[in-house]
């Protein structure tokens, strides 16, 4: 009744082990943040149960504004939209209680969940980053730039076009219009920043002195043979303990044969 569907068809999807996130459309609100490359994967998502939702085949019996955003790879609907005037109707064919699908632990949730409660944007404010004189396409009307203080720049920082608004200093701008609020960062070219590594012939020349960097090669084989001469100075210091253990164990035998004989011909004498 809410989405003023006749013959809307919900029941008990049958999953062998567990469903994964299909096809998704990009161009909704609701996952336009995820179009780049680096945020769309979803293969983590899973779904362990779900209900099967049938639409009818034809699109003339679909009232305007309904858009299925998001399929399963069973090709079966996971998340149905119903734009209306004051609002939207979200149907969700799976729910995020552990028992139904890893939606709740996904790092998806949170921005899809507000993407839910405003899919317009109109309440966000949408952090962008860009170079210094890069050109920033505008979509609506900018009615003032401030800076991150909130102060009005001048039009020497930001030259503001038709369509388009160009930084020459870098900075945390919000882009103000009638619908939103919109932050752009403005950073130094990264080209200013790439370093190339010259020929130590070209330092040379300038009569600057270059020193010799040692490889991790030289290192470590600088510490075996400090290890090794501290083993030989160790064992060095054995071989005289023995030596003088060997000299004692001489000179103990001489005095005792001499301590012998001694005491030999005093009792022969007496």
């Amino acid at each position: 009744a809410l989405l003023n569907i006749d013959a809307l068809g919900i029941r008990e999807a049958a999953v062998e082990d567990f469903a994964l996130v299909g096809k998704l459309d990009y161009q909704s609100s609701l996952f336009r943040p995820f179009a780049d490359p680096r945020y769309n994967n979803f293969s983590k998502l899973r779904i362990w149960n779900h209900r099967k939702i049938e639409l009818p085949e034809q699109p003339d019996s679909l009232p305007s504004g309904l858009d299925v955003v998001a399929f399963l790879d069973s090709g079966d609907p996971w998340i149905v939209q119903q734009d209306l005037e004051r609002g939207n109707i979200w149907l969700l064919a799976a729910g995020w209680q552990p028992t139904s699908s890893t939606f709740a632990l996904s790092s998806k949730f949170l921005p899809i969940l507000l993407g839910m409660l405003d899919p317009r944007g109109n309440t966000r404010v949408q952090d962008w980053t860009y170079e210094v004189g890069e050109s920033i396409a505008v979509e609506e009307e900018v009615l003032e730039i401030l800076d991150a203080e909130g102060t009005r720049v001048t039009e020497e920082v930001a030259r503001l076009g038709p369509s388009q608004v160009v930084f020459s200093e870098p900075g945390i701008y919000q882009l103000v219009s009638a619908e939103r609020q919109r932050r752009v960062s403005i950073r130094i070219p990264f080209s200013e920043s790439k370093l190339d590594a010259q020929d130590s012939e070209v330092f040379e020349q300038y009569g600057v002195q270059l020193g010799r960097t040692v490889t991790d090669t030289e290192r470590r084989e600088s510490a075996r043979q400090l290890k090794v001469e501290e083993l030989e100075g160790k064992q060095k210091l054995w071989q005289w303990l023995l030596a003088a253990g060997i000299v004692i164990l001489i000179a103990e035998t001489f005095l005792g044969g001499w301590t012998a004989r001694r005491a030999a011909r005093q009792l022969a004498t007496s």
